[in-house]
């Protein structure tokens, strides 16, 4: 029994090798080719959000706090949608590890921008015909949400937590 419990922690604790603190690393600017592709895509969806919020009323910043909302909801989906590991986006991207590199900006910058979001959205009246009490519900969600994402990016900047823990963290807020 005690051997069981002595294995089970070891699995469970990892080598030093797995709590060893590595300092991130700047990834490389991209050459242009058909691995441009991809991002050049993404970042232009993101930026056509813009033309939802003109109309938005309140202060001048409203337009541009709801389009930060939206730019954080695009770039979690397309985080999301790089998890997937779909093989005609490795070739848009420029390989599996660029999808990962440009994942973890995506997620990371996301949860930047719901930050901001979150900063500015007090001043904001709302759109045009939307219910209050439809705002409401989402204001409560996104505190909740937003919590549990701050958690995440905290996990996945330190390195040292070993990534069998960190990826049970992932899967907790899917």
């Amino acid at each position: 029994m005690r051997d069981r419990v002595y294995l089970l922690l070891r699995l469970l604790l990892g080598t030093r090798h797995d709590w060893r603190i590595q300092r991130p690393t700047v990834p490389a600017l991209p050459q242009l080719g058909v691995h441009t592709l991809g991002p050049l895509f993404a970042i232009f969806s993101l930026c056509i959000g813009w033309f939802a919020f003109t109309d938005a009323v309140g202060d001048g910043n409203t337009s541009f706090a709801l389009f930060i909302g939206s730019v954080s909801i695009l770039m979690m989906a397309w985080s999301n949608l790089l998890s997937t590991r779909v093989s005609s986006l490795e070739k848009v991207f420029g390989g599996l590890d660029h999808v990962y590199r440009w994942h973890r900006w995506f997620g990371a910058l996301s949860v930047g921008a719901m930050w901001l979001h979150m900063e500015m959205v007090d001043d904001v009246k709302g759109i045009r015909g939307a219910s209050k009490d439809i705002a409401d519900a989402a204001e409560d969600l996104a505190e909740t949400g937003s919590t549990l994402l701050y958690i995440l990016i905290a996990a996945s900047v330190l390195r040292w937590i070993p990534s069998r823990w960190w990826r049970l963290s992932h899967k907790a807020l899917i």
